[in-house]
């Protein structure tokens, strides 16, 4: 059966929208609006806002004053999700306030996959300890979510992606100059330098040619080849038939042939990044 959720005379259903806000906002929760925090030594209270859970989009209406614990100890104030119990047309069941308590340290937080098949999800408000004199080493730990950014992240990301592509396309490979690629490994550009072979040598006899790389202070990463025959058929390392090797030492590309392959011209495109 399907639900055509966002069409005429179909319902609407809140899953489907949760699962739509959860995507858009790539799982992210927190504090959109308000939702300010203020404590005395016998309770906190949160101010009015706005917040979102696992999609799911909660107001805080008027503010919510919360009596503190009595029992020494470390607690974080959570908003609890659960989607276990059932709400009612008026009452909303599945969501509310929750002193966690641990007696030695912070608890630790259930944060399930409200978009699958886990059902609580605690967003942390605040965290302090409970002493013999009163709350102590009280801290705000609101996960706030600022849409703005959330679109300003995405528009970037978009922009990141575009100059990258526009960088790709303009690329200029100049034979024995260094050119940037425009990918890393590890965060580091990946450079190309193109070195003319010339002409292939014959069987059993190494050429050497001087490629210009500083090689103690560069990580080759990839050697690629094409050759060319002086008739302009085309083909790349390997050559199917005939084996040709290919290395780099300190200053020179060798290049070494089973068969007479003098009738082929040869290009060496080395892949490296700098230490």
């Amino acid at each position: 059966m399907i639900f055509g959720n966002t069409y005429s005379k179909q319902t609407f259903h809140n899953e489907a929208f949760r699962h739509f806000v959860n995507i858009f906002l790539n799982k992210n929760n927190g504090i959109t609006k308000g939702c300010e925090i203020t404590y005395t030594n016998t309770n906190i209270t949160i101010g009015s806002g706005y917040f979102v859970i696992q999609g799911g989009l909660m107001r805080e209406m008027g503010g919510s004053t919360l009596e503190l614990p009595n029992e020494t100890g470390y607690y974080k104030l959570v908003f609890e999700i659960d989607l276990g119990e059932i709400n009612g047309v008026e009452e909303f069941n599945q969501g509310k306030y929750k002193f966690l308590y641990g007696r030695s340290a912070y608890p630790t937080l259930t944060k399930e996959d409200l978009d699958g098949s886990g059902e609580i999800y605690q967003l942390p408000f605040a965290q302090f300890r409970i002493t013999s004199t009163g709350i102590a080493d009280f801290k705000d730990i609101r996960e706030i979510l600022e849409l703005k950014s959330v679109y300003d992240e995405i528009r970037q990301e978009i922009q990141n992606i575009k100059n990258t592509s526009d960088l790709a396309f303009k690329t200029k490979i100049t034979t024995g100059q260094e050119t940037a690629t425009n990918t890393y490994i590890d965060g580091k550009m990946i450079y190309l330098k193109r070195i003319n072979i010339g002409n292939l040598p014959n069987a059993g006899v190494r050429k050497t040619v001087p490629h210009g790389l500083d090689i103690d202070n560069i990580e080759v990463v990839e050697i690629k080849g094409i050759t060319k025959r002086i008739t302009s058929e085309i083909t790349f390392w390997p050559i199917p038939i005939n084996t040709m090797e290919v290395w780099i030492t300190g200053g020179d590309v060798y290049v070494a042939c089973e068969n007479d392959r003098r009738a082929f011209t040869a290009f060496v495109d080395i892949y490296y990044y700098y230490k």
